[in-house]
């Protein structure tokens, strides 16, 4: 702890350095001790010490980065002096990766507070990728792709561990969400493709929940739980699955085309997502039913079939 400073940009030797390994060593270690605190008292001391510091330090080196980009969204022409704070800050939100991809910090880290965070990052993104915001003239085109890519493995990271998704469900589906379903059409292949992966993953969680309540047995469940107090949490749960429904409509489904229609290989991936998301939700499956997406799906089928010329 004492050679880790509170400035947040120290926390860059956290990844430099792999302190975050060396941390998930020495936990491990420390285990088999953990009930006779006398042989390592002091261990668990500095170790707790840095855990804390480290997990406090994630969401302050958020709205740092957050800050820095409020300041220059939508200019084309950031000023030098932030630009060399662009430079200064836009990097250490790769310590928010490192942390979130630890099984030590991530249930610590990850909080309704920090998903409005990432929310926030996400629309930021939105501005610079479709060059609203001018960021690559402030920090050079290498650091703000370096952003973008960051950004969005930290929203990987956080769709690969669906007990946390389930357990901050509204908060994703409100901040989170509908930035990503945005960045799905990014005119950057690779991006596209990317976000198309983890909304897959997304779907697999979120939407689950809409087929589990669409049952009779899930139904007589939740007038059950309405009569023994359970509405409040029950309602919510119905509220979340509105809204992702509402999102997947609004801002997916409703140009669904363009993304079958993209240059390759988005339109793989596009059909994987379709999956994932029909997979628990027959709502959605009505949604499809009634669109024209089905028409080009199966368009998009038959050229594949089709033989190569001769």
């Amino acid at each position: 702890y004492s050679v880790t400073p509170t400035q947040p940009h120290s926390g860059q030797l956290v990844g430099q350095f792999i302190l975050v390994m060396y941390l998930e060593r020495d936990l491990r270690k420390a285990t088999p001790v953990r009930d006779n605190p006398s042989q390592s008292g002091y261990l668990f001391q500095c170790l707790d010490l840095l855990l804390l510091h480290l997990t406090r330090t994630a969401p302050v080196i958020m709205e740092n980065v957050l800050s820095a980009l409020r300041d220059v969204i939508g200019r084309k022409h950031p000023s030098a002096a932030q630009s060399r704070q662009l430079k200064q800050t836009l990097p250490t939100l790769s310590v928010v990766l490192e942390l979130l991809s630890s099984q030590v910090f991530r249930a610590r880290i990850v909080t309704k507070e920090l998903l409005v965070q990432i929310g926030s990052l996400l629309n930021y993104i939105i501005s610079v990728e479709s060059n609203e915001t001018n960021l690559s003239s402030a920090v050079g085109a290498a650091i703000c792709e370096e952003l973008i890519r960051t950004s969005l493995c930290i929203v990987e990271v956080l769709s690969q561990h669906h007990t946390l998704i389930t357990h901050y469900q509204c908060a994703v589906v409100d901040a989170v969400l509908p930035p990503l379903t945005t960045l799905a059409f990014s005119r950057n292949v690779e991006w596209s493709v990317f976000v198309l992966k983890v909304l897959s993953e997304l779907s697999l969680v979120l939407l689950v929940q809409d087929d589990d309540d669409d049952t009779d047995e899930n139904q007589d469940k939740n007038r059950g739980r309405r009569e023994t107090g359970g509405a409040a949490e029950r309602s919510g749960d119905g509220r979340s699955c509105s809204q992702v429904l509402s999102v997947f409509s609004k801002s997916l489904l409703s140009r669904f085309e363009v993304l079958l229609c993209a240059a390759e290989p988005i339109p793989l991936y596009v059909l994987k997502l379709l999956v994932s998301m029909t997979e628990h939700s027959t709502q959605i499956c009505r949604l499809i039913k009634h669109s024209r997406i089905l028409p080009v799906v199966f368009q998009l089928i038959m050229v594949q079939k089709k033989p190569p010329p001769a």
